[in-house]
């Protein structure tokens, strides 16, 4: 295999695997030998044009050990659980077995690593997945450490939460999950990810393949709150015919994210809702990139998305949607609203249709600007303070993405956050 040279940002990256063999395994070798060959993204790639990553492969990061690391179990209360939902919680990417539960026995819903062996899957592994092209794709499955598989049955409606935490400075977590929602069925998750108080430079790399069959149904709620940590979080979805997938992200108070949000929807009457609010502030980089791609007719996809940007933060857009020459009848709309709140904050905003059909109803839109002046006089006039009259409209821009939430403990979990930011 050819080896790197020095000088090669990768080369510090993946000296942290070289006692690794993953010879034996040919999807990993595989993707190790596309990942020789792909640069690492710079923003010359229009993937990557408002985004650098090079200070985050740079750092000097140390690998999680085997064991379940002790951590403040009080971070947990402060999370909006259901006792009655199936749980997997993650410490430091290693499986923490006496904090997690199956409360369904007919779902399968285990390690990454023990779920592989069971044949039904490894059909759906490493399908979506673009390690030929894609940079982070491919380190993560030459070296996932982490990760799940969920498996959810015909016809079942299943709730399940998954709670990542970060204990220990300069790590680098790659978990790997595949979620498959057979015929009928309908999985609703709710991921979190947070990090023990103080703990800083970490890097997550995380990837997601989700398949959804005929009729199926998964709503995904991700919230990401990670200080002074890094997360890169691509899930790519598959849907099949009358499948529905609906996403909110809910990414703030971190120190860098990029969110890849790929979607084929590959049978008809697909319907596609991806909504996210962002908030950053300081010199936090939050990046979300969206990419809705119509292969068949008749279906239905909506982005809304809206963020508020402070100090000399930076916060990115990039929504896509690409209409194929046979996907006709297609309602696809996008919506993005930005506020900056600062002179010295950043939004960079692109949303993209590309259409090859003649009979959709698409459209798209996206402002940047500060708060409405109007508005604000109107609440002053009433006798709001302006501090609190600001905050209620940002309250009340941001809250507009968590309408299609179907988890009101969650919904308000996000909303309290939201209040609880913009203090």
């Amino acid at each position: 295999m050819e080896t790197l040279e020095k000088n090669d940002i990768k080369s510090q990256f993946l000296d942290l695997f070289s006692t690794e063999d993953i010879s034996k395994n040919p999807v990993r070798y595989k993707a190790l030998e596309h990942l020789m060959h792909i640069p690492a993204p710079t923003t010359k790639d229009e993937f990557w044009r408002y985004t650098r990553v090079n200070k985050l492969l740079k750092k000097n990061y140390q690998l999680p050990g085997y064991e379940v690391a002790e951590f403040d179990q009080s971070i947990l209360k402060k999370l909006p659980l259901n006792n009655e939902e199936s749980t997997l919680v993650f410490v430091n990417g290693v499986f923490a077995k006496d904090y997690s539960k199956i409360v369904n026995a007919s779902i399968d819903l285990i390690p990454f690593s023990d779920a592989l062996v069971e044949q039904k899957y490894q059909s759906f592994y490493n399908k979506l997945a673009n390690n030929q092209k894609r940079f982070f794709d491919a380190v993560n499955t030459a070296f996932h450490n982490s990760g799940y598989i969920l498996g959810v049955p015909t016809l079942s409606n299943e709730k399940v939460q998954i709670i990542q935490i970060i204990t220990n400075d300069n790590l680098l977590l790659i978990p790997r999950n595949l979620i498959l929602a057979d015929t009928g069925a309908k999985i609703t998750i709710k991921e979190f990810f947070i990090n023990q108080s103080g703990v800083e430079n970490a890097l997550i790399n995380q990837l997601s393949e989700i398949v959804l069959m005929p009729n199926s149904t998964c709503n995904y709620y991700k919230y990401q709150n990670l200080s002074n940590n890094a997360l890169i979080d691509t899930t790519h979805i598959l849907q099949n015919q009358d499948s529905a997938y609906n996403t909110h992200l809910a990414s703030y108070n971190t120190a860098f994210i990029r969110n890849n949000t790929l979607v084929q929807s590959s049978g008809e009457n697909t319907t596609t809702t991806v909504n996210g609010a962002t908030l950053t502030k300081e010199n936090e980089h939050i990046d979300q990139h969206i990419f809705i791609d119509h292969q068949q007719p008749n279906c239905y996809s909506n982005q809304l998305f809206r963020t508020i940007a402070d100090d000399k933060s930076t916060a990115v857009f990039n929504g896509k949607v690409m209409v194929r020459q046979d996907a006709q009848k297609i309602n696809a709309f996008q919506s993005n609203a930005n506020i900056l709140l600062s002179d010295f904050a950043n939004i960079y905003a692109k949303p993209e249709l590309e259409i090859y059909a003649d009979d959709v109803k698409c459209s798209h839109g996206s402002s940047t600007g500060q708060l409405d002046e109007e508005a604000l006089f109107y609440l002053r006039a009433r006798g709001i303070k302006e501090k609190t009259a600001q905050k209620m409209l940002i309250s009340a821009f941001l809250n507009d993405t968590i309408d299609n939430i179907e988890d009101d403990t969650y919904t308000a979990f996000i909303s309290q956050e939201i209040e609880q930011l913009i203090q």
